[in-house]
Formats: structure tokens, sequence, C-alpha cells
């Protein structure tokens, strides 16, 4: 089962995305603050990160890490969009199943690159040509 960290402060948010996420068969951690989400990063591996805007340096902190998750900044409403691999997400009461397909989606392209990157280690050494 994919593992999500969900950082937000708002408790109302925090718990409705968390229960979205269980619903839709995700194992889902959520905490209000940066200190025990860093706790849960270093203990655990997860697929997706997820973080109110409030939380930035949660997320840049995950990106750092040797086995990086999927990251994105959400609320209630709607997530940033960043170029560099975060995707934008969409929420609102119409559009829970946009949401979960984008969910989907950056934990699928996370394994998609981590493949690549363990493919690429895989490969034997290129032979010289003389």
């Amino acid at each position: 089962m994919p593992r999500v960290l969900l950082v937000d402060s708002d408790l109302a948010s925090r718990l409705t995305l968390q229960t979205l996420l269980k619903t839709a068969g995700y194992v889902v951690e959520s905490v209000a603050e940066y200190l025990p989400a860093c706790s849960l990063l270093q203990a655990g591996e997860y697929n997706l990160v997820l973080s109110d805007p409030a939380g930035q340096a949660i997320l840049e902190y995950a990106r750092k890490r040797e086995n990086a998750p999927a990251t994105a900044r959400i609320n209630s409403v709607y997530c940033i969009d960043n170029p560099d691999q975060r995707h934008q997400i969409l929420l609102d009461d119409r559009d829970i199943s946009r949401f979960l397909d984008h969910v989907a989606e950056l934990i699928g392209r996370r394994t998609t690159r981590r493949l690549n990157e363990r493919r690429l280690w895989q490969m034997p050494p290129l032979s010289p040509i003389c």
C-alpha cells in the first residue's frame, strides 16, 4: 500500500484529507507541524508527502532525503503548481475523484523515477572502444 504523509496545521482539513485518502486505500499518517513530520520521515519511507502552504520547509526536507517521496503543497481548495516536478492538485467537494487521480499520478511518477534510477545503477559498464 502506498504511504502518504499529510502535514496540515488546520485540523478540519487534515482530518478530511486523511479520511479521503484512507478511504481510497492509502496508508496515511498525519501531523500538524514540522518537527513531528521530520521524525516520521526519518523513521520510514513515504511515497508522497502532502503539506499545506505553511509546510514548505517539510517539503524541501523530504525532497533532500535519499528515497525522496513525491511532494505537493495543498490546502483544502488547491495545490500550488510548481515547475520542478510538483503537480497541481485541485480539491473541492465536486472534484474528489480528480484529487485522488492526481495523488495516484504523483505516486506513479515517483515509482517510475525510482525504477529508472535502479536500472541506471544496474547497467553494466560500457566497453571501451579500441
